[in-house]
């Protein structure tokens, strides 16, 4: 299981007569929910200690910053107003407290306000006080350690640019052939699993994807040869095995992960992400800095010290929380979407301290347009290949269609999810026509599709996802948001295109649509570029 620290009760710190855990409230209150670099002033004793007995915690702080402010009021009093001290006191500790006044006042405003935070905060570990600094970077290999003679191929001697047995493979397939013996399994996902070099280094993990999601009978310490294309996956290199190019040879623990004290060096733009793809690494003593970094969508991801996204892969209970403390999080370095990222396989695999912190809210629409907003409903969405057989990037398309009886312009026209991907569209779609956008319009890329655009930055997810459709002037004119089954959706296999009954059904029902049946080629079943047939 992962590890989910409880924190243990603070003893009496004491930081210049002032508690550290009313100093840690308020720090812990500004990484939670955002504050102004702000502090109070002014000449009132009694206000400024009112301040600070709310910011301590527990019983004893209460007590401290009472008899502070009282001592602070009197003092105040007996200058100012002699034999009206008390008025005095009583409209300077007023402020804080109502109408007592001197020390009574302080007193009561220190019980209060540390009662009030002994309720509020739970008993906050030191070392969520006082965050521990990571260890000094422990040296791994970085030098280059190329193949002598005689000596098998390894990973680092095919992916290291300072090698003279470096290939940089193209960036689809079919890709260069390459066999590898010996290379250890690390961490194992959905369709694909990384390798190591036994021996670890730079450039000594590779991806590995899966293509037909076969079960290979591997798990985290096998010894495998492995044999594929290697390609050049945007900017991840990456081995495409059949279940055929994977045979396990032997079994051994997984080598051990490489610690990185500054995630910094592994986050986006970082001089490690390029000797460290796919290598496992370890990263220790880290704060949560971001529960939702990609607000309004979510891929389950969090962002430690300001940096480094890590991607949950695995069930977790945990709920990550801003400033809890990452004691240790293992993952396999990986980019993808734009960003570098830890990718979180087990749960045994994260170690965290509760430090009192949140989920960051994320408040704004999850889409542009509400599911039940009016469409146009000039052009209508009738096919989605969101999951075919092969490369997903490579064959996956949408289907639009006119059912009227002139042709339409689409010229400006955009086609986009609920995020930011979108492509611009052009031409026309013929009188009671298809009009398929692929993701290739080569037939031999594109699993067997005869297409008019391509999708560009567009992409469908397996899982949940949202094809929107906009005229030149921003208005929508048809929407469909799917489902990988369930909830009135078909279940399908993987290369079954969802295919709409009839142009005139409602395509924003589940029950409307229907698992693709005929082969149209490489890519699939469906029906792109004409009617469904059922």
């Amino acid at each position: 299981m992962y590890h989910v620290a409880q924190s243990r009760s603070l003893s009496d710190f004491n930081l210049n007569g002032r508690s550290k855990a009313g100093v840690f409230l308020g720090c812990l209150l500004c990484l939670s929910i955002g504050c102004d670099d702000k502090t109070s002033s002014g000449g009132d004793a009694g206000e400024s200690a009112g301040i600070e007995a709310g910011s301590m915690a527990g019983e004893d702080a209460g007590e401290a910053a009472g008899e502070t402010a009282g001592e602070a009021a009197g003092a105040t009093a007996g200058e100012a107003a002699g034999a009206t001290a008390g008025e005095a006191a009583g409209a300077t500790a007023g402020e804080v407290a109502g109408d007592a006044a001197g020390d009574e006042a302080g007193d009561a405003a220190g019980d209060t306000a540390g009662d009030a935070a002994g309720e509020m905060m739970p008993e906050i570990a030191a070392e969520c006080q006082e965050r521990p600094t990571p260890d000094p970077q422990i040296a791994w290999r970085e030098e280059a350690s190329c193949q002598g003679d005689g000596e098998a191929l390894k990973i680092r001697h095919l992916r290291d640019p300072r090698c003279p047995t470096y290939v940089e493979g193209p960036e689809r397939a079919p890709g260069v052939s390459v066999s590898l013996e010996g290379v250890v399994v690390t961490r194992i996902f959905e369709d694909s699993f990384a390798v190591q070099d036994a021996d670890g280094g730079a450039y000594s993990g590779l991806w590995v994807y899966n293509n037909q999601r076969a079960d290979l009978g591997i798990e985290p310490g096998s010894v495998v040869y492995l044999e594929g294309e290697l390609i050049e996956f945007y900017t991840v290199t990456e081995l495409i095995v059949r279940a055929d190019g994977v045979q396990v040879i032997g079994q051994q623990p997984p080598p051990e992960p490489i610690i990185v004290s500054e995630p910094a060096m592994i986050a986006d733009g970082g001089d490690w992400v390029e000797p460290l793809e796919s290598v496992l690494i370890e990263v220790q003593e880290a704060t949560i800095t971001n529960t939702a970094p990609d607000c309004p969508r979510d891929f389950d991801m969090f962002i430690v010290q300001e940096s480094l996204r890590i991607s949950v892969e695995a069930e977790l209970d945990y709920t990550p929380s801003r400033a809890d403390l990452v004691r240790s999080v293992k993952g396999v370095l990986h980019y993808s979407f734009d960003h570098q990222k830890l990718l979180l396989a087990a749960e045994d695999d994260l170690e965290v301290l509760r430090c009192g912190g949140q989920p960051d809210k994320c408040e704004i629409s999850e889409c542009r347009v509400e599911v039940d907003t009016p469409e146009a409903g000039a052009v209508i969405i009738t096919e989605i290949q969101n999951n075919p057989n092969g490369e997903d990037d490579l064959r996956e398309y949408i289907e639009l269609y006119n059912p009227h009886s002139s042709p339409i312009s689409i010229d400006g026209w955009v086609l986009q999810d609920c995020g930011d991907r979108s492509v611009t569209l052009s031409g026309d779609i013929e009188a009671r026509s298809h009009y398929v956008i692929a993701s290739s319009m080569n037939r031999q890329e594109n699993g067997g599709v005869d297409a008019q655009a391509e999708l560009g930055d567009l992409f469908l997810p397996n899982g949940y996802g949202s094809v929107l459709l906009f005229d030149q002037n921003d208005v929508l004119v048809d929407q469909v948001r799917y489902t990988p089954g369930g909830e009135g959706w078909p279940d399908r296999r993987s290369g079954q295109a969802l295919e709409l009954i009839e142009p005139a059904a409602d395509n924003r029902d589940g029950a409307s649509w229907v698992a693709g049946e005929d082969s149209y080629g490489e890519g699939g079943k469906g029906s792109p570029g004409r009617a469904t047939r059922r």
